[in-house]
């Protein structure tokens, strides 16, 4: 009875570190550091705990809408465009062919609090109009009527007051 103990500890040793060591000899890639992520895109979304406590229905989050990166939305816009932007992106490039008579930007329709939001454009648009999300006012110093090519228009919104603020023109 004593070696059928010892015969079987052995066994179930020996399959356990089979089995261990077939596992460990298919992993094949290295092992990321602690705390980092290679490669973060900004259409890339992070689940958010919130009161540290975690669940199965956790919210998703843009990284743009958790941390200081900017998403941003590259168009090639023709005559007469109209650009929704969404909530994830603070940045709109716009690269059209030549100058453009007319455009609509719409801005985010659920910007976070704080959220920054620029355009520019690689040409000069002779008559552009910036409208709000539902239920959002534009304030500010001035409403760009008009873009001159290469030149920045930002805005930040604050949401105790639901506006949209002009900053200053960056050239």
């Amino acid at each position: 009875m004593k070696n059928l103990r010892r015969y079987l500890a052995a066994a179930v040793a020996g399959v356990f570190l089979g089995v261990s060591g077939l596992a460990l000899a298919q992993f094949t890639g290295q092992m990321p550091t602690p705390g980092t992520v290679a490669n973060l895109h900004q259409n890339d979304l992070a689940q958010i705990v919130v009161s540290g406590q975690a669940s199965a229905q956790q919210p998703l989050a843009s990284l743009a809408q958790v941390t200081s990166m900017n998403g941003y939305a590259y168009q090639v816009p023709t005559t007469g465009f109209s650009i929704t932007v969404p909530t994830s992106v603070g940045y709109l490039i716009l690269n059209p062919a030549g100058t453009l008579a007319t455009g609509t930007i719409t801005l985010p329709a659920n910007p976070t609090d704080g959220q920054f939001f620029c355009w520019v454009s690689t040409q000069t648009q002779t008559a552009v109009t910036i409208t709000a999300g539902a239920g959002q006012t534009l304030a500010g110093v001035a409403t760009e009527t008009a873009g001159v090519a290469n030149t920045q228009y930002c805005r930040r919104f604050v949401a105790s007051t639901n506006t949209w603020y002009h900053l200053s023109v960056f050239g």
